[in-house]
């Protein structure tokens, strides 16, 4: 199944931490399970264990991987798409990305509701797509979806030295 998912053009991936026993110290530590989910044409999911949360279980992983990984900002992927040569291409996780927007609601109402909303605009475009070919979806996120980014870019760019209120 490793060798399947590593075949695919998108890998997501992401981690959670887990308590390990360890009779060494009488006690627990965290350890990681790492959840590998290929794209369509290689439906597999891999879970693998590490004792820490370090590069080398990423890295090691995905030695082979060539395409999309698609995962969280978390550093230790860095050295990963680094020491890929380019052949492996960092994609960010809206979902990610969404969860800070959410947990802002309380503090700036106002923005974290307007980016919500342009995520949620382009969640729903990808729900429209699900079932297309790959060029039909490309050029629909090119039509609807890459406005949105653009316009939110700008929104969050500063003007000038000041922010806007």
């Amino acid at each position: 199944m490793k060798q399947r998912v590593v075949e695919s053009k998108v890998i997501h991936t992401d981690d959670t931490q887990v308590k390990l026993i360890d009779t060494t110290i009488g006690s627990t530590r965290l350890a990681r399970f790492w959840a590998y989910i290929g794209d369509r044409d290689h439906p597999y999911e891999v879970y693998d264990f590490t004792e820490s949360r370090g590069r080398a279980g990423p890295q090691e992983f995905l030695v082979h991987f060539k395409g999309y990984l698609q995962a969280d900002a978390y550093g230790g992927y860095d050295g990963v798409y680094l020491q890929s040569s380019g052949a492996i291409v960092e994609v960010a996780c809206w979902a990610h990305t969404r969860r800070y927007w959410y947990k802002a609601r309380d503090q700036d109402t106002a923005r974290a509701h307007h980016v919500l909303a342009v995520i949620g605009r382009l969640y729903e475009l990808e729900r429209a797509t699900k079932d297309t070919d790959a060029a039909s979806r490309q050029q629909l996120r090119n039509e609807h979806a890459a406005p949105l980014l653009c316009d939110l870019k700008q929104w969050l760019t500063p003007r000038s030295s000041s922010r806007r209120a």
